[in-house]
């Protein structure tokens, strides 16, 4: 599973994050907890940020507007994951 982190003043992505802490709180058969891994985020990751607007808590809580298609979300993200601007720091976690 990939999830979304926002890394600065606010995270407004809250769902996705506790959906996050509900899968790494599962133990290893050994009882250590499950590790978490960060990586860069990949273009392919676009479809399914672009995907989260289909729910309307999740578009809330990004404030995302209610108008917009999923292509031209799924163009957005497409761009700011090609072109990232230099105070942007984007994530997805590895469990």
């Amino acid at each position: 599973m990939t999830i979304l982190l926002r890394v600065g003043s606010r995270c407004r992505v809250r769902k996705r994050v506790a959906a996050c802490e509900a899968c790494s709180s599962a133990s290893q058969v050994d009882g250590s907890p499950n590790p978490v891994t960060l990586r860069p985020l990949e273009l392919q990751d676009a479809d399914m940020i672009a995907g989260w607007a289909a729910d309307p808590s999740s578009r809330h809580e990004a404030d995302w507007t209610d108008d917009l298609p999923f292509t031209e979300r799924q163009r957005f993200h497409q761009t700011l994951l090609q072109s990232p601007p230099p105070e942007l720091i984007r994530l997805g976690a590895i469990h």
